[in-house]
């Protein structure tokens, strides 16, 4: 078995035009094979864009000659024909409706041959697998709920004895049976490719779906602040870095003009509210974490296993993030009570939101803010205005 990586894709920072390269050919290239004999496996994590690229690639959603078949939810093989019937026809796609409303549906005009034809007297599926096309796309192989083996013997009809291309879509890290997954590549699987999230072509679809606003004009000033954050998260979800970025917009439209100035906090928060997101949503943090981030730790005391737990996931977070505001100490940028509106309970009115962000004081010039605050903030004060603070501060006392 052939394998493709990542680092056979050529891809550097400096060469994003690379990313995902090889890949692509190997898959232009397997498209051109007849009878290849084996199936191609195009595995990444969830929410990579792996689907759109092998679709991009292929063009499956108009060339008939390739058919695009989810598996997400199939548990029998009666379901697995039947993906293929719907995968054939869309008009079959009904939620509600029973296979013999499925058929009523079609029975009207059909005809085969030129003949019209009683579908109460002729097996539908049988029709549709005598007639699929030469190249067969099967996505959401770890989401299947048939076992593997039983899962693979289906397939394999189709590329040992009907000598078709088929490529699997898969995240086998997620597959909740990897070892027979895995075993199953030297007799099934004739080569792997491993896809990268393609984030510029990402990003270029979220600004065309992102409503005009202050929010999204922030955001598409910060790209690189967006993708070293994406980065250090680490888990390589594209989904959830457009979901935080839409959300984060939205926080975004509700910061007051003079608020615009002070770039440095507008990007300790964006990286903040982005990786707190992607951390929450993806199942990292809890709604716990997401209350107890300002909560005081003891490092010499002793700690509950529930306590322990807890700092260790808001504290794994910010080590990923070591530049954002994950587990507050001294500086905040986006105060608890308001993150955990924004992110968990989604949504938080713009009075809310303008209350919460001015009160860190990190939107205002240090004159503006109270001793006591830039005495608190200490770490972010020349040392001879601090020392201007504390002799002031001393004065009063």
């Amino acid at each position: 078995m052939l394998t493709v990586r990542l680092q056979d894709t050529g891809f550097s920072r400096d060469n994003k035009n690379m990313l995902n390269s090889a890949p692509k050919r190997v898959i232009e290239s397997y498209l051109k094979q007849e009878a290849p004999g084996y199936a191609l496996l195009v595995d990444a994590p969830w929410g990579s864009g792996k689907t759109h690229i092998v679709k991009q690639v292929t063009h499956c959603e108009t060339d008939p000659t390739r058919l695009y078949v989810t598996l997400y939810d199939v548990d029998s093989p009666e379901a697995f024909d039947w993906a293929l019937v719907r995968a054939m026809k869309p008009w079959s796609d009904g939620a509600t409706a029973s296979w013999s409303k499925r058929f009523k549906e079609f029975a009207s005009g059909v005809q085969i041959f030129g003949n019209s034809v009683d579908l109460t007297k002729v097996n539908l599926t049988e029709i549709v697998l005598r007639t699929l096309p030469s190249t067969l796309i099967f996505d959401d192989i770890e989401r299947c709920g048939l076992n593997h083996v039983q899962l693979s013997g289906l397939i394999n009809r189709f590329v040992e004895h009907q000598k078709k291309r088929v490529i699997l879509i898969a995240n086998s890290d997620r597959h909740k049976e990897k070892t027979a997954f895995d075993g199953s590549r030297e007799k099934l699987i004739g080569q792997a490719i491993t896809l990268r999230p393609e984030l510029d072509a990402a990003m270029v679809a979220v600004w065309v779906k992102m409503p005009d606003g202050q929010g999204r004009t922030i955001l598409k000033g910060r790209q690189r602040l967006v993708a070293k954050t994406f980065e250090e998260a680490g888990h390589q979800n594209l989904r959830l870095l457009l979901r935080a970025m839409r959300d984060a917009a939205a926080m975004l439209d509700a910061l007051a003009p003079e608020m615009l100035n002070f770039d440095q906090a507008i990007d300790h928060l964006v990286a903040t509210f982005l990786a707190l997101h992607m951390a929450y949503h993806g199942g990292r943090l809890s709604k716990q974490d997401m209350l107890d981030r300002a909560k005081y730790r003891s490092l010499l005391g002793s700690k509950t296993d529930e306590d322990k737990a807890a700092f260790d996931a808001l504290q794994a977070v910010q080590t990923d993030h070591p530049d954002c505001n994950i587990d507050i100490q001294n500086v905040q940028i986006l105060p608890v009570d308001l993150g955990f509106s924004l992110i968990v309970d989604g949504y938080a009115s713009t009075s809310d939101i303008m209350e919460g962000l001015l009160s860190t004081h990190q939107f205002s010039t240090p004159s503006e803010q109270p001793d006591w605050v830039r005495l608190w903030n200490w770490t972010e004060e020349p040392v001879d205005e601090l020392e201007g603070v504390i002799a002031c501060l001393t004065k009063r006392l």
